[in-house]
């Protein structure tokens, strides 16, 4: 091999040498770039992450939707109706039905919801009998919630208290003790004469009065003793509503008034639905008044001079609420 041919062979050996190491670099470094690429992988991981985190949190909104659905259902079954009130047809319907009772006649619906009223003969004073038993043990109620009575008191049962009337403490020895909340529960539902008057001897009268004028009612002055007292159509509606307001609004003393006003004995007013009520009955006498807790809810009052009892007596109290929640529920 001549010099020329050996300096050939020397660069195309070096040539061969150069482009396999160009081949064993690009090699090493695309290996170097796949190896890199883990190294972003928090970025990734925080990105899923995020996915995660935001998929996670929208899970609540999901709950909340369906419990959104379920209170809707729930609010569906009786939706606000703005503007309802009976026709004019409905309403001489029923001023012809109460005419009919005859004697002397007084009666009262309200929708709470939206405040429409039906009224007939509504300021005609009546005697009250028992009806303002239910708007005192409220009083009562509200006066155990701000501290100022003791449920557990006990008041001793005398002579002086009397065993005329209504009740069950009258069945009792003289000298039985009983506590305030067994002479309230007596009271609402067994109309308890002798439980109101131990009550009243230890809560006068007097504050009841002042706490029915907070109220809104304007004639306190007819309260007099709770039972001898004056009360009109209007009166009881007032009375009504604020037991509905004392209802809703207080857990503990609210609901106690209540399970006592819906197991009160004689409801003569009849509904599909649960109904706190009170009645009153005495010489000219024949009342009742309740809170319906239909899907609308609604204050019902009947007050009449009747007193007999008799089968004609009761009819006017279920015909009356039946006709009235014929309409209520069908607007």
């Amino acid at each position: 091999m001549n010099k020329k041919s050996g300096i050939t062979a020397l660069c195309l050996l070096l040539s061969i040498c150069s482009l396999i190491g160009c081949l064993f670099l690009h090699r090493r470094m695309s290996v170097d770039s796949m190896t890199v690429a883990p190294a972003q992988t928090p970025a990734q991981t925080g990105d899923l992450v995020t996915r995660t985190a935001t998929t996670e949190t929208t899970v609540p909104p999901l709950q909340a939707t369906e419990t959104t659905v379920a209170t809707t259902e729930a609010t569906t079954a009786a939706p606000p109706r703005n503007g309802f009130a009976f026709t004019r047809q409905q309403e001489s319907q029923l001023d012809g039905m109460l005419a009919g009772f005859g004697g002397q006649v007084a009666a009262l619906y309200k929708d709470i919801e939206t405040g429409y009223t039906y009224s007939y003969n509504a300021d005609t004073s009546f005697f009250a009998a028992s009806l303002t038993k239910a708007p005192y043990c409220m009083y009562l109620f509200d006066l155990a919630k701000d501290g100022k009575c003791n449920l557990e008191q006990k008041i001793t049962y005398t002579e002086k208290i009397g065993s005329d009337g209504t009740g069950k403490v009258k069945n009792s020895p003289f000298g039985t003790q009983f506590t305030v909340s067994q002479l309230i529960e007596y009271t609402l539902r067994y109309s308890d004469n002798a439980a109101l008057r131990m009550l009243r001897g230890v809560y006068p009268a007097s504050g009841f009065q002042k706490y029915a004028a907070g109220i809104g009612i304007k004639n306190t002055a007819a309260i007099g003793l709770i039972t001898n007292s004056r009360i009109t159509a209007n009166d009881a509606a007032v009375y009504m509503q604020a037991i509905y307001d004392f209802v809703g609004s207080n857990a503990t003393y609210g609901s106690l008034l209540r399970d006592h006003l819906i197991h009160a004995n004689n409801k003569w007013f009849t509904s599909r639905y649960p109904i706190l009520h009170k009645y009153g009955w005495a010489d000219k006498a024949f009342h009742e008044i309740a809170l319906v807790e239909a899907p609308h809810p609604y204050i019902l009052v009947l007050l009449t001079n009747h007193e007999d009892g008799t089968e004609a007596d009761f009819a006017m109290f279920r015909n009356f609420s039946k006709a009235v929640e014929t309409i209520a529920d069908h607007e």
